[in-house]
């Protein structure tokens, strides 16, 4: 419970520092408006019109927005912000329900907190030797060895998917073979709190992709709870060709797919 407490705040702070190199205007909780309406203003040439910094003691955004900011603003991030968001939903759950991650599970998570934060690190001072100190050789062997197995998996994968597909349509007219993608397709069984579909890396038909609700759990007061939602990407699934990827391996496989614009609303009062 320790270490996974630990991989989360390395996470969320090193998200937030990334953001307060970009702007300090950023972090503090008031709506990612404020920052907008700012920018317009000094544009404008209205300096110092609508002065809105962090100050001690004011609360800053959540950790799943800070890291989804951060992805926006450094590529290195944005490849492992899946990894990221599944860390903290672990510490999460250390820290608010005391369930710990099992040894392989708690391995995993360690691996995604070292790329996420060498990522925001190389960003903040072009190198991560500072950031991890002594540590630093035997980091990076370890983060490129996971990330090499993590590669291998997935693309041993979309290959068998692919020559799956292949085996059945190979040959077909065009037209039954349309009718066989089209029967496929409708048998979709992937569901989550928000869908979307994507072009299949494997088949290049569509295939589904699904996003959880997620929250960043903070306490205002003892006993009281503050709840900030996001939505986490949970899987691809291609109904035609039979492909099956979790988040961290659509982000190994570089597919960038847009988080859809979303109201949490109701929706999110049924996940609480």
């Amino acid at each position: 419970m320790d270490a996974v407490t630990h991989a989360g705040a390395a996470v969320e702070l090193i998200a937030k520092a990334v953001l307060a190199d970009v702007d300090v205007r950023l972090l503090p909780d008031r709506g990612t408006h404020h920052t907008l309406l700012e920018t317009i203003a000094e544009l404008r040439g209205y300096h110092g019109a609508l002065a809105a910094h962090a100050r001690n003691g004011e609360s800053t955004i959540g950790a799943g927005l800070a890291i989804e900011l951060a992805a926006r603003v450094v590529d290195g991030c944005r490849s492992h912000q899946a990894a990221a968001l599944a860390v903290m939903k672990a510490r999460n759950a250390a820290v608010h329900k005391a369930v710990a991650p099992d040894v392989e599970h708690l391995i995993g998570l360690v691996d995604s907190m070292q790329a996420f934060t060498d990522a925001a690190a190389n960003r903040l001072r072009g190198s991560s030797r500072d950031y991890w100190g002594i540590d630093f050789d035997e980091v990076q062997r370890q983060r490129q060895a996971s990330e090499q197995r993590l590669t291998e998996a997935v693309e041993a994968k979309v290959a068998g998917a692919a020559r799956l597909f292949t085996a059945l349509v190979d040959g077909l007219p065009e037209d039954r073979r349309g009718h066989i993608v089209g029967e496929l397709r409708r048998r979709s069984t992937l569901t989550d709190d928000v869908m979307d579909v994507t072009e299949c890396p494997a088949c290049h038909e569509e295939a589904d992709v699904a996003w959880a609700w997620d929250a960043d759990v903070e306490e205002e007061f003892p006993g009281e709870y503050l709840y900030t939602p996001y939505l986490a990407l949970t899987a691809l699934h291609c109904p035609v060709c039979g492909l099956s990827l979790d988040a961290s391996e659509i982000a190994a496989l570089g597919l960038e797919l847009e988080t859809p614009e979303y109201d949490a609303g109701e929706d999110f009062d049924d996940y609480r």
